[in-house]
């Protein structure tokens, strides 16, 4: 919306004859693109309502984060899924699963979390994880 407006703002300019405003379009249309981004990733939520739309919702967060976000979220499930594996406090040593759990970060932090994660945001499931 506010680019919407600013986009505006800048025809407006031109029709009255501000031709100084064509040497920032550049700069405007990279910052916009910057913060729809920024909007969309903020936006963007994780539909748990079945293991596939999980991680059809993880593909499109991701799609909507830099590179380094992108890495930042794979840390936060791998953390999760790590914390949900682990043997309760307490157990005695020996006592946890003797068979490796093949499943993959992703399924484990779906069936052991997912309810939990049910409409949360980027910001949201890496506070959760720590």
């Amino acid at each position: 919306m506010k680019r919407n407006m600013a986009l505006k703002a800048t025809v407006g300019l031109l029709a009255l004859g501000a031709t100084s405003t064509l040497s920032s379009l550049p700069a405007f249309a990279e910052e916009t693109t910057e913060v729809a981004a920024a909007e969309q990733a903020m936006v963007a939520k994780l539909d748990t309502s079945s293991l596939a739309t999980f991680k059809a919702s993880i593909r499109a967060m991701k799609a909507s984060l830099s590179s380094e976000d992108k890495e930042q979220l794979t840390l936060a499930f791998e953390k999760l899924a790590a914390s949900a594996t682990e043997p309760a406090a307490g157990g005695e040593p020996g006592t946890e699963a003797k068979t490796p759990d093949v499943r993959s970060t992703i399924e484990i932090v779906y069936t052991t979390m997912g309810d939990k994660l049910s409409g949360k945001t980027f910001a949201e499931i890496v506070a959760l994880a720590g």
